[in-house]
């Protein structure tokens, strides 16, 4: 007995180096998730956007209560990502389609304790990049157009 089990980790370890390592495929999460409104408060710069006042409705909610809000889906939509993304490089990815031909939309990131770490937007039909380390939480809203539906995806870099 105690042979074949040596055979076997023998033939193991050869055929590990002959094939290699194996790697893990990246981690990849994806939401979809819609929104009614605008966020009217919001400005064009992001100085703008982290004072208390222009977060609207939802984004304030969110910030307040650090739980997916209430007003979920009126003026801003968080989604919640798995604890495993918050400890390395992500790219992510926001494809939006608006009811309306103009509009603007953007990406806020925040951490487990709901503070901001990171925004990126104020794009037209999508917007993508990293998205910063330590964010467990994306708030997607909007500074001009309509009926928002968006589909997120965050993939782990390999």
């Amino acid at each position: 007995m105690r042979k074949a089990i040596a055979v076997a980790i023998s033939a193991a370890i050869l055929m590990g180096a002959f094939i290699g390592p194996v790697t893990a495929k990246p981690t990849t999460f994806e939401a979809s998730g819609r929104f009614a409104l605008p966020n009217t408060l919001a400005e064009g710069h992001f100085w703008v956007v982290a004072v208390d006042s222009s977060w609207g409705i939802t984004g304030t909610e969110f910030r307040r209560t650090c739980t997916i809000p209430a007003s979920q889906g009126l003026d801003g939509y968080v989604v919640e990502l798995p604890d495993n993304l918050s400890t390395v490089p992500v790219d992510v990815n926001l494809d939006v389609t608006a009811g309306t031909k103009f509009h603007k939309t953007y990406m806020i990131f925040f951490d487990k304790n709901c503070r901001t770490v990171g925004w990126n937007g104020w794009n037209t039909d999508d917007d993508q990049g990293l998205m910063p380390l330590g964010t467990k939480y994306v708030l997607v809203t909007a500074r001009l157009g309509a009926f928002f539906t968006f589909d997120l995806k965050a993939t782990e870099r390999g």
